[in-house]
Parts: structure tokens; sequence; C-alpha cells
């Protein structure tokens, strides 16, 4: 529990750094749709805002992108091991059902978990 809070402070940090940027200069936000919310310039010819913009989607999008890659991945080959020493087929209908037991005690697990406000 104390990991997912410290992961989930992170990611707002990382998120509040990259939104600064624009406030500090770097690039800008300007007003997008209807006008009622604003974003990230991106239609802009300065070279200091495509760089800007490069950057975002580099640090913002891909390397989290990869991240969630690479766990997804190493999680699949974990549960594919395991699969492979109790000599299960996952498409066995007992195979199914342990699938199937095991999302809905992930998914149970979830809403019946409580976050700490404070700990």
């Amino acid at each position: 529990m104390r990991k997912a809070v410290v992961f989930s402070v992170i990611a707002w940090l990382y998120a509040l750094l990259w939104s600064t940027f624009p406030l500090l200069g770097w690039s800008t936000y300007a007003l997008e749709g209807p006008k009622t919310w604003c974003c990230v310039l991106w239609q802009s010819s300065e070279k200091s805002v495509a760089a800007f913009v490069i950057v975002l989607f580099v640090f913002c999008f891909l390397v989290p992108f990869m991240i969630m890659g690479y766990c997804y991945g190493a999680l699949f080959l974990v549960v594919k091991r395991i699969g492979s020493k109790t000599g299960i087929n996952p498409k066995s209908s007992a195979g199914k059902a342990i699938s199937r037991s095991v999302i809905e005690a992930v998914v149970e697990n979830e809403k019946t978990t409580e976050v700490p406000l404070y700990s």
C-alpha cells in the first residue's frame, strides 16, 4: 500500500514539473476548442515551442508508454512461467476458470481497498 502512495505522489510531482515549464517561459498555454480550456501551444512555429512539444511527447508519452509496456511484458512472463509450472492449459476450462477467479479477486480487492489519506 505504501508503494502505491509513493508512486502516486511521484506521478503527481512529475506531472506538476512538466506543467510548470510553460508558466516559467518554455512554451506557453493557449485557449483551445470553444475557448473554455487551455493546453500547451502546439501550433507555434517558434523553435523553443517546437522543442518543448517534442520533449513533452518523449517524456510524458513515450517514456511512460515504454515503462508500462515493460511492466506488462514482465507480468505476462511471470504469469506464463507460473502457468507452465502448474501444468494448467490456459485454454482449458480449468485454466479459464482460474483466470476468471484471479480477475474477480483483483477487481473485488480494488473495490474494497481503501487508501488512507494520512498514514
